[in-house]
């Protein structure tokens, strides 16, 4: 059914330790950030669209 959808495709979210090391290793492969770090209360988050355009989520919790 995505395959028929315009725009995001299903999007894919994983914890991460470090933001900014993921961050990083995700654009050295080719992926963009999809808008700014969000900084909610209980920890970080970012949007990732991948070469291929896949939507990828990245999330890190703040002290736990």
């Amino acid at each position: 059914m995505a395959s028929l959808c315009t725009g995001y495709s299903p999007m894919l979210c994983f914890n991460v330790g470090n933001m900014e090391h993921a961050i990083t290793e995700a654009i050295t492969q080719g992926s963009t950030l999809d808008g700014p770090i969000k900084y909610p209360v209980h920890g970080k988050f970012a949007a990732l669209k991948t070469f291929d355009g896949h939507m990828v989520g990245l999330y890190e919790q703040t002290g736990v």
